[in-house]
């Protein structure tokens, strides 16, 4: 294990192996990637992590390039669910092979990701940039989505005298195409959010009920959990958060080991004053998360049990305590 990097924004392209790579549980598996969707599947976020850089170091060592960005792709999209944007830029960043963070084994030779993993990497790219922007949060924002925009196979339509602003096309698109499905959907709504408009709310409704598209970023069958939680984020900024623990509880019922789903959950119960609960949904993202990324969250469910120390008080000692064993104990088997 290791500390899975340290700061820096969407600029700094270094992503340090979370695992050292000569020791590696998964470093001779023929299979890595496969073995990744079976640990992501039982909830063992630490061994999916290791197995995808597993993918990456096989896939440069074996010169499969297509593989190689497809593993980096992989690897931020968990990240983006562990509710690490920093680390998922990284890797996304190198999935896209965009700006000094392309990633060099793979640039050396000349080799390009294939265009869906670009397309895909890009779109993820704008929404790690909500948070991880290093100045100007709507043109860094706006210029990834120009590149997703403009890349091969999107469907995008170009105007032959390149005019229309980047909002405008990616309108135009979703009205004139009901191709564009839910990533022009998604895309549309990060330009509402910025703009703090309330249509962001209607764009990432639409990308619910948008067709599917297995190729997509959204349009995935398995990326419906991601959307309902997006759905929840923005009824959350808006106050609603009755209406957002819907749609977590949505997201969880389809993907339940879901770290940003649980987080979320628990700060929209804090919000509607159901401290037990919050605690619990903190406890419940803390069981699934490496140690290294867990800071945050116990800093959260600290926060919650200072309020509503519970009548004892075990519950706060429990936390200061970091004791995952002893919340289990008092929060139940729910855990």
């Amino acid at each position: 294990g290791g500390g899975g990097g340290g700061g820096g924004g969407a600029s700094c392209s270094k992503y340090d192996f979370v695992c050292n790579p000569e020791e590696n549980p998964f470093k001779s598996s023929e299979h890595p990637e496969k073995e990744a969707e079976e640990h992501l599947a039982r909830g063992r976020l630490e061994e999916t992590i290791w197995a995808l850089e597993a993918a990456v170091q096989r896939s440069s060592r074996d010169r499969d390039w297509p593989s190689h960005f497809a593993a980096w792709l992989a690897l931020g999209r968990l990240y983006t669910d562990l509710n690490a944007d920093t680390l998922a830029l990284r890797c996304l960043n190198k999935a896209a092979a965009v700006g000094d963070a392309a990633d060099d084994a793979a640039v050396a030779v000349g080799a390009q990701p294939p265009a869906p993993v670009r397309r895909n990497a890009l779109l993820l790219r704008a929404i790690c940039l909500l948070n991880e922007a290093e100045s100007d949060t709507l043109a860094e924002v706006s210029a990834c989505l120009e590149l997703w925009l403009a890349a091969p196979g999107g469907g995008a339509p170009v105007a032959p005298d390149g005019s229309g602003s980047l909002e405008e096309r990616i309108a135009s698109w979703r009205v004139g195409s009901p191709a564009a499905g839910a990533d022009a959907a998604v895309a549309h709504g990060l330009l509402h959010l910025l703009n703090q408009r309330e249509e962001a709310l209607q764009a990432f409704a639409d990308a619910l009920v948008a067709p599917a598209d297995t190729t997509s970023a959204f349009g995935a069958p398995a990326r419906m959990a991601t959307k309902w939680n997006m759905l929840g984020a923005v009824l959350a900024n808006r106050g609603r958060h009755a209406h957002a623990l819907v749609a977590y509880e949505q997201a969880l019922a389809l993907q339940p080991h879901y770290p940003r789903a649980l987080t979320n959950r628990g700060i929209a119960l804090r919000e509607s004053t159901d401290p037990a609960a919050a605690a619990a949904s903190y406890a419940a993202a803390l069981q699934l998360i490496p140690a290294w990324a867990s800071p945050v969250i116990w800093t959260m469910l600290k926060q919650v049990v200072q309020e509503h120390p519970g009548s004892d008080g075990s519950l706060a000692e429990a936390v200061s305590q970091k004791s995952l064993a002893r919340l289990r104990e008092l929060l139940g088997p729910g855990l």
